[in-house]
């Protein structure tokens, strides 16, 4: 395009056509850069990636404390053959602790039971009605019963306590014999069917303990008859407590001594004489300890 020129004349300006553009020079250097703008706002959120593998488990806390006990729950009758030889209960009501099984937790196919409490009533058997007879029995193996113990309903709501053993193959407790009853009078009386005995034996009777030679009491010898068939009798020192009582019995045809050991004094019966006693041919002497080292004799045929 040609460049217009300018001229004045006569205070005119006239403006001619623009010249063509030259052509472009180079570029200049680069300025320097601007400020950040303002951020634009956050695109949408892309998918999710997928799963990573699960890390390793981590240390176990510690415990936490242990919680309220529940109520216990009702038994059903039918299964207790089960629960005898297979089940431990414990804090049984919440005032004791019974197991079925061995205390240590670990039940044997005996079905052991075990109860732990305190009191006389740790463990209690009731009656459905207080005319019933209510108690526990022992059996074998084989079924039959060994002995029992029982309270025997007597009226007015009382009972007396019954022991019974057997002497016989019993597949009826019933049939196995009272032994021992104890009634529920005042005085607590007690009714025995059969003999007593003790480790000197029959309480009924006076044990004997035969001697042929000399012989010197002892212990033993306490609520028995000393037979004696030959030799003589001496009461040793430091034996005997206060009320042990012997007798001794001359079965020898001639006399015998009951000698006053060293460090006793024996007191002959009523009069103030001590020492030693002669008992004639079937004579008896009885000889008291009436404290310690101290004793009286006393007798048919004692001189």
């Amino acid at each position: 395009m040609p460049k217009l020129s300018t001229f004045l004349q006569n205070d005119v300006t006239i403006t001619g056509p623009a010249g063509a553009s030259g052509p472009q020079g180079d570029a200049g250097p680069q300025g320097p850069t601007g400020s950040t703008g303002p951020q634009g706002p956050a695109g949408p959120t892309g998918a999710t990636g997928a799963t990573g593998p699960q890390g390793p488990t981590g240390p176990q806390g510690t415990t936490g404390p242990q919680g309220l006990r529940g109520p216990v729950g009702a038994v059903d009758s039918s299964a207790l053959p089960g629960i005898l030889s297979s089940t431990i209960i414990t804090d049984i009501a919440g005032s004791g602790q019974a197991f079925f099984g061995k205390a240590d937790g670990a039940y044997d196919t005996a079905g052991n039971l075990v109860a732990y409490g305190t009191g006389k009533n740790s463990i209690i058997i009731q009656a459905s009605d207080n005319t019933s007879n209510r108690g526990m029995a022992w059996r074998n193996s084989g079924g039959a019963y060994l002995s029992y113990i029982n309270v025997e309903d007597v009226g007015a709501n009382l009972g007396e306590l019954v022991l019974g053993v057997s002497d016989a193959t019993e597949t009826n407790v019933n049939n196995v014999e009272e032994r021992v009853r104890i009634k529920y009078s005042s005085t607590g009386t007690m009714t025995v069917s059969g003999t007593v005995h003790d480790s000197s034996g029959d309480l009924r009777t006076i044990p004997t303990k035969a001697k042929t030679s000399n012989y010197t009491l002892t212990t033993d010898d306490v609520g028995k008859v000393v037979k004696m068939g030959g030799g003589d009798v001496t009461v040793p020192a430091s034996v005997f407590s206060a009320g042990d009582v012997i007798s001794v019995w001359n079965d020898s045809s001639g006399d015998l001594t009951i000698a006053q050991g060293s460090g006793i004094v024996m007191h002959s019966s009523g009069t103030a004489d001590s020492g030693d006693r002669t008992v004639a041919t079937y004579g008896v002497a009885t000889i008291l300890c009436v404290d310690a080292n101290e004793f009286v004799i006393s007798g048919a045929g004692v001189s």
